[in-house]
């Protein structure tokens, strides 16, 4: 469609390049666009024990973004980054980043960042109503640290990854808390 576009290149292991605006008349329209190598941090994540955490998503935020998942051996490798501080964070099922890393990065460079998690659990569970049918919909969460989950038709639910200890479930569904097994009715009560 004829117009004015501003054009933005991306390329994936490569500095974004912004191009500037292109006009577009009545016909087809053929450029160039130059994109730079920018700088590249690559790294291991493994858990406390030293095993490395497989399929991990390594995010970096801050002066650009980027994002690798490891490898069978916990590596991951990240490219295109801009100069500046990044945020680092790992996610994985089996463990837990126990703080946020920081890095600086400068223009073009290399630099490695290995990261360590801490175990973590997953609960998994069902919901059912009184008759013991499955109940699909229902917010299930942690009152004492950050998990959610919703029910899934079937009543299932997974949440986590969770630090093991002692945590406090609820289930709530179209705003009425639901009984835990063997509560007593005054258990029940939420806000009264």
């Amino acid at each position: 469609l004829p117009g004015t576009y501003h054009v933005v290149a991306y390329c994936s292991g490569y500095l974004s390049h912004d191009a500037g605006e292109l006009e577009v008349h009545d016909k087809d329209v053929a450029g160039t666009w130059t994109v730079e190598a920018g700088a590249t941090v690559h790294g291991r994540v493994t858990m406390r024990d030293g095993g490395p955490v497989e399929g991990a998503e390594v995010r970096f935020q801050g002066a650009g973004w980027g994002t690798a998942t490891t490898a069978a051996d916990g590596t991951y490798h990240v490219a295109g980054l801009a100069a500046g501080t990044y945020t680092i964070t790992a996610t994985s099922l089996r463990g837990l980043q126990p703080e946020q890393a920081s890095l600086d990065v400068a223009a073009r460079a290399t630099a490695e960042q290995d990261i360590v998690l801490d175990p973590a659990a997953l609960i998994k569970g069902i919901v059912v109503d009184a008759r013991g049918a499955p109940v699909a919909g229902a917010y299930v969460h942690l009152r004492d640290v950050y998990g959610n989950a919703s029910t899934n038709s079937d009543g299932t639910f997974t949440m986590g990854p969770i630090l093991p200890g002692d945590h406090d479930l609820v289930v709530e569904l179209a705003d009425r808390s639901l009984q835990k097994p063997g509560a007593r009715s005054e258990e029940r009560r939420v806000g009264k």
